[in-house]
């Protein structure tokens, strides 16, 4: 979580609609912008990202797996590979670009602390950050639901 000085709401304001639709600001934006001077980032809470409002996040299940999988087809053999996002782990998430998932991350429980997170992203869709939105929602999600701390 990320508290801003209440004094600085006009600049968070003038901030938040100066940049594109289609770039979703993180904690490192807000430091770089405003100073690390004027903000307070919380480690303990969960983090929400801004998303532009064509983007859908929401909890895959295994009628998903025709999406999941044309996500692969756009991605390299590799990547699909060593991301390890399948639609039968415990926990899956899922980022829709209007019916086009376009990121996923999910969550194996292997381990009896810790749950192991794996991401891909749609290539033409890298470097917007849904991957960390991916990753953030289903990080709460292991969070709230078992006890195990994710590990990405």
């Amino acid at each position: 979580m990320i508290r801003l000085d209440s004094s600085l709401l006009a600049r968070t304001n003038e901030f938040v609609t100066s940049i594109a639709k289609e770039f979703i600001p993180q904690a490192s934006d807000f430091i770089k912008y405003f100073g690390e001077e004027n903000l307070s980032i919380d480690v303990y809470s969960s983090v929400h990202f801004l998303r532009p409002t064509d983007f859908t996040v929401k909890s895959l299940t295994k009628e998903d797996k025709a999406d999941l999988e044309q996500l692969y087809s756009a991605c390299e053999e590799i990547e699909v590979d060593e991301a390890w996002v399948l639609i039968n782990h415990p926990q899956v998430v899922g980022c829709y670009y209007k019916d086009l998932l376009v990121s996923a991350a999910s969550a194996t429980h292997y381990w009896a602390n810790f749950a192991d997170l794996g991401i891909i992203t749609h290539p033409d869709f890298r470097g917007k950050g849904l991957g960390k939105v991916v990753v953030s929602a289903l990080t709460e999600s292991v969070l709230k639901e078992t006890n195990k701390i994710p590990l990405y």
